[in-house]
């Protein structure tokens, strides 16, 4: 399965490619196309991702791997990011690779990756974050006293204008 920023790939050119490639192979793939950028546009449904899907490969940048990874967290699929833009810090693959990338995930072994959740009290319910969760202070300059638990036991109170927790994955983007 691909996911394809639509904006990165205009004419679905790489994406194609990559399906005949995978069909090639002996393997199935279709295409589902990311229009977040798009305000006109409506984004892929998760009933686009068929059941026996096992890995999907998402094509854009950082931007549409952690949105790509948010929307199909409760399918439990692993996602391997493919970079179109510029940075790609979170994306494993680059457009030169991705074929060769493709052999290899006829015989992979999966990494997986931890993730936090967040939820703001009085707020819409939990969220999951691929790379971090911000806690910050939007209104005056006054500071925090931010009570921190881990898994619903207290670790530490901070005094500060906001805490960024963050997963191996995320914290890589600060150390850059």
């Amino acid at each position: 399965m691909l996911i394809t920023n639509r904006y990165k790939d205009r004419d679905l050119t790489l994406s194609n490619e990559i399906v005949s490639y995978i069909q090639q192979k002996g393997g199935s793939a279709a295409i589902c196309v990311s229009n977040v950028e798009d305000d006109n546009q409506k984004d892929f449904a998760l009933s686009e991702i068929p059941a026996d899907t096992e890995c999907i490969l998402v094509l854009g940048g950082d931007g549409t791997l952690i949105r790509a990874a948010t929307k199909v967290e409760a399918l439990q699929i692993p996602l391997i990011g493919v970079n179109l833009g510029t940075l790609g810090y979170l994306c494993e693959l680059e457009e030169a690779t991705v074929f060769h990338a493709i052999d290899c995930l006829m015989h992979c072994i999966m990494e997986e990756r931890i993730v936090l959740t967040g939820e703001k009290i009085g707020g819409n319910g939990a969220h999951m974050a691929l790379n971090d969760v911000v806690i910050h202070w939007s209104g005056d300059l006054s500071m925090l006293l931010l009570n921190v638990y881990v898994n619903g036991e207290y670790l530490t109170t901070y005094h500060a204008d906001g805490v960024i927790v963050a997963t191996p994955t995320g914290s890589t983007g600060y150390n850059l």
